[in-house]
């Protein structure tokens, strides 16, 4: 059933179930499961050259084996394949910008908190009555921002 995350007890649907299934557990398929069918061709579909029970399940089921015809078609179609590359690689350069826009946020975040630290201590070192070069001196900040405290 779905549930609300924040709120356990809040039932969205009870019409909706989510199974996980691991493809690499599957070595073989129960000739009986038609899911389980599914799933050996989807693991293996472009794989094995001659897999003979990728042969028998195409033979013994249409609908797996008009998917399969698609999948050929679509892998002898240059410009769908090209289409299909071009999307890959706007996808890994799209997660490339995010990932490297996120370590520079994180460094970004790292200076500022330093910066902060910095600042936290020069205010108690002048609270102190420390002499301003000195706390130049030791924090890194600049006499001329000391001053604006």
């Amino acid at each position: 059933m779905l549930r609300e995350f924040f709120d356990p007890e809040l039932f969205l649907s009870d019409h909706l179930v989510m199974h996980y299934l691991e493809l690499p557990e599957l070595k073989d398929y129960n000739k009986g499961k038609q899911l389980e069918k599914w799933l050996y061709y989807l693991k293996n579909e472009g794989k094995t050259e001659g897999d003979e029970a990728m042969r028998i399940l195409l033979k013994e089921n249409p609908e797996i084996n008009k998917a399969h015809d698609k999948y050929v078609a679509f892998t002898r179609d240059e410009e769908l394949l090209d289409a299909y590359e071009a999307h890959m690689k706007w996808k890994r350069d799209y997660n490339s910008g995010i990932e490297s826009a996120r370590r520079e946020g994180e460094k970004k975040g790292r200076e500022e908190g330093q910066y902060l630290a910095q600042l936290a201590m020069a205010e108690k070192m002048l609270k102190k009555r420390y002499d301003i070069e000195t706390v130049s001196e030791f924090t890194g900040i600049p006499v001329s921002d000391l001053k604006k405290i």
